[in-house]
């Protein structure tokens, strides 16, 4: 009998620094109308000051960044007067006609517990946000972050009752009003006991991209990979040494099939996380063979074959 199995989602990666980092914590989070939206602790138009105690940083605000061609990043300019406020701005992430908006912040009383909003953009505007309301999975008890939206489902991570450990990744569908669903733990071959944060889902859904500080991670955050077959999320691979260090890779996102940022407060950086660009290139393996008994070398048929 003979046996064929291709696997395409092994990658190579090339990482190259932005210009746009500094000596403030620069986080991608996702892009909208051809710019780069990050999260970051630099004050340059931003609102407010002071220092978050739990980071020594100064507040986070949301930014957005021209992204030329080939992947460049330059001019971060404030994203929105209307959704900053003098407390921390998380994660972003858009519906695929981008008028509407999923955002997390947190208050200076409380910044380690942030909540999740809703906001629309005003038909025909530039970027006037309207309708901002709180979604009802928000709480004072579980914080909120990390969301991401793909297909009329919205993924994030919470350390809200239910997880296995601190933090897990959840996914909730998005009802036609734009609420929620009830949340789904992704379950064990994604979450652990540890920490899973910023899901990415690839645009042909096959790919689950995560980071977590489970999984026999190489140091802090690594950046994860888990096929997507029927709904189901397969056991979670490290992306490998070539995106990962023993320190805390976040925020992978693609920008097109082979291309897209990463954040990372790797020794070399100009700031506590600076973000970066990685250049992709898919290895496709192709094993083929056939099994047969070693003394009768008759074909052995329906034979499982593991290979570690």
């Amino acid at each position: 009998m003979e046996k064929e199995d291709s696997n395409s989602n092994i990658s190579e990666f090339l990482i190259t620094e932005t210009d746009i980092n500094n000596k403030y914590s620069v986080i991608g989070s996702g892009l909208f109308k051809g710019k780069v939206i990050i999260v970051s602790s630099k004050k340059i138009g931003g609102l407010g000051n002071g220092v978050d105690k739990n980071t020594n940083q100064p507040y986070t605000d949301l930014f957005c960044v021209d992204m030329s061609k080939n992947g460049e990043l330059k001019r971060p300019l404030l994203f929105s007067r209307i959704l900053n406020t003098k407390g921390n701005e998380g994660q972003v992430t858009f519906t695929e006609d981008e008028n509407t908006m999923y955002f997390t912040r947190s208050t200076r009383e409380n910044s380690k517990n942030y909540q999740l909003y809703k906001t629309n953009l005003e038909e025909n505007s530039v970027g006037n946000w309207i309708n901002i309301e709180m979604l009802n999975i928000s709480s004072d008890n579980h914080s909120i972050e990390n969301p991401f939206v793909h297909n009329d489902k919205l993924y994030f991570s919470s350390n809200m009752i239910g997880t296995l450990g601190g933090f897990d990744l959840f996914v909730a569908d998005i009802k036609a009003d734009g609420t929620l669903g009830t949340p789904i733990n992704l379950g064990p071959t994604v979450n652990t006991e540890n920490d899973e944060k910023y899901p990415f889902v690839s645009n042909d859904n096959k790919h689950l991209y995560f980071s977590s500080t489970g999984h026999s991670s190489i140091g802090g955050f690594d950046i994860f990979i888990s096929r997507i077959v029927n709904n189901n999320y397969k056991t979670a691979r490290n992306l490998g040494e070539t995106v990962n260090t023993s320190y805390n890779e976040i925020a992978f996102f693609l920008k097109d099939d082979h291309q897209g940022y990463l954040s990372s407060d790797k020794i070399g950086g100009k700031g506590s996380f600076d973000i970066y660009k990685f250049d992709k290139d898919d290895v496709v393996q192709t094993i083929k063979g056939v099994v047969i008994d070693s003394k009768s070398r008759i074909a052995l048929p329906n034979t499982l074959v593991v290979l570690t």
